[in-house]
This record gives structure tokens, sequence and C-alpha cells, in this order.
């Protein structure tokens, strides 16, 4: 008689626990329609997505079982505190060429002469949209193609108060 080998599968631990999902509702009021239709896609994608799991090979060493997702909200912009004076001041003993500061509730961004007559755009996302649609939207159809996966469609969705820098080409 010949022995067969034992297939054990494991099919799923009764104990554990289904994630809810994130418990969070953006809103796409952007003023620039071709980002709002950007994020909106990037919200649907996201809800349509199942979580990652173990078999998925981006995440078989990485476990989101005990990530509590209820527990994280979106900050709102009126409850967050402005920007302190003292972070516009450069550290070093020169000016330097740029920077911005973003809070939910405000943006400051300071950027050289120099760099400004270049074509060089430094910026906050809200500020980008609204003074600089036609490089965003070309760098958004550039970089938001759809991938298949949860997080990235999340962070697709999400991006209010970001940092965007575009430096045209033979600028150095």
């Amino acid at each position: 008689m010949t022995d067969k080998p034992l297939v054990i599968k494991k099919i799923g631990n009764a104990n554990e626990k289904i994630q809810p999902d994130l418990q969070i509702k953006p809103e796409f009021s952007d003023l620039n329609n071709f980002v709002r239709d950007y994020r909106q896609n990037a919200w649907l994608e996201y809800q349509a997505l199942p979580l990652p799991g173990e078999k998925d090979e981006d995440w078989r060493r990485t476990s989101i079982r005990d990530i509590d997702f209820p527990a994280y909200k979106l900050e709102i912009p009126s409850q967050t505190p402005g920007i302190p004076d003292s972070l516009i001041e450069p550290m070093a003993d020169q000016m330097h060429s740029g920077q911005v500061l973003v809070t939910p509730s405000e943006s400051r961004t300071i950027l050289a002469e120099e760099l400004l007559e270049s074509g060089v755009v430094f910026s906050d996302l809200t500020s980008v949209a609204k003074n600089y649609p036609e490089i965003l939207m070309k760098v958004l159809q550039k970089t938001g193609k759809s991938s298949g996966k949860k997080f990235y469609a999340l962070a697709q969705s999400l991006p209010l108060h970001g940092v965007f820098l575009y430096v045209p080409k033979n600028v150095g």
C-alpha cells in the first residue's frame, strides 16, 4: 500500500476578526474640476478594492489585522493651529531658496525670485490647483494611473495638504 502525502490547507481562522475599513468621508470641493474628478475616482477605486492580505505579494510579510481603521479621522481645518511665525525665519545665516509650510488650516510659501522666473513651482497642492492647474493636470495624468492597490488609491484620493515641486526641463 502506498502512503499518500497528507496535505493541510489553511482556509482561515475562525477567531480572526474581519477588519472594518476606514470610517471617513472626504470632501471633494476642489476648485479645479480635474483634481476633484481625479480624487473622486481614486476614492471610488479605494472603496471598491479589498484590504490587502498576507497572500498579496506586497503584504505577505506584513499583517494589518491589528490596525484600528475606524480610529483614523480626517483633520478638520478649523480645529488645527496655524503656522507659528518662528518657523518662517531661516534656520541658517542666509535666506533659503524656498520653503512651504502647510497645516490643514493654512499654508505659507517662500520661493526665491530667480526660481519663480525660471518656471519652478514650489507650493502647497491647493495653491497649485488654483494657480497652475495645467501643470498639476500634466503631472497627475502621468502619475495617476490606476494601480489596483487599495492604499495607493487612498493616497491618490486624499492629497489636500501636501507640497508640490515642479522643475521645468533645462532648469539647473
